[in-house]
């Protein structure tokens, strides 16, 4: 039905990991792998930059789909790479320069990240203006993904005065670490393997945001790729 109806697939996925105690919970490798081998046999796989080349051609007996990853996490590289070699599969990857600069993820996988990871002393310290957190404590999955669904729906001004407040909070806590990212050098990396694009230069949610603020970003990103990747 997807063939005959000449549909798109776009998959997107974040992190390829084996469990890390993150309440944001990263894909298996297995599962990863066997997910591959899946799509081999009953999608033709494409990227952004070869769509246009194979739907001219028509040349595909299969539906056609796109891989796709977002944010730019180090398992990337670490793990999903090694396993799209072995499948001989490119995809695309989407960074986010902010979080390439800071070695940080996006803001509400950072806070998912503490709300796995942390002790109940501290889960019960932490504190977000608008959010009922005594509620969700016996669960750290649910109250993760409802953090993360709270703090998307803020704008870019107000998650950065709440992300402010997080950083403060958590600065003494050496121990907890977050889900590392891609650094430039490993980005450079995997130029030639895989296709880059770009996940908004701050990981806003642009649906709270302006159209000057949306022309602004998509700027900022332009100029990053033009100084730190292509020069």
């Amino acid at each position: 039905r997807i063939f005959k109806s000449d549909v798109l697939t776009i998959l997107n996925l974040h992190r390829v990991q084996q469990y890390d105690g993150s309440s944001y919970s990263p894909l298996e490798p297995s599962i990863f792998s066997e997910l591959l081998s899946y799509l081999k046999r009953n999608f033709t796989l494409t990227t952004f930059d070869n769509l246009d080349e194979i739907t001219a051609e028509k040349s595909f007996s299969k539906p056609l789909l796109i891989i796709s990853f977002d944010d730019g996490y180090r398992d990337f590289i670490e793990v999903a790479v090694p396993l799209l070699f072995a499948h001989k599969i490119k995809v695309n990857q989407n960074i986010v320069p902010e979080c390439v600069e800071s070695g940080l993820p996006p803001f509400n996988v950072l806070v998912q990240d503490f709300i796995g990871k942390c002790t109940e002393k501290e889960l019960k310290g932490l504190n977000f203006t608008g959010f009922e957190l005594q509620e969700n404590l016996n669960n750290r999955s649910l109250l993760g993904l409802k953090v993360s669904n709270f703090l998307k729906n803020k704008s870019h001004a107000d998650q950065t005065v709440l992300k402010d407040a997080f950083m403060s909070y958590i600065s003494p806590m050496e121990e907890f670490k977050a889900s590392p990212m891609m650094t430039l050098d490993n980005i450079k990396e995997i130029g030639d393997l895989h296709e880059l694009g770009v996940h908004s230069y701050s990981h806003a949610s642009m649906e709270h945001e302006s159209d000057e603020y949306f022309k602004k970003d998509l700027v900022s990103c332009q100029n990053w790729f033009l100084e730190k990747i292509e020069k």
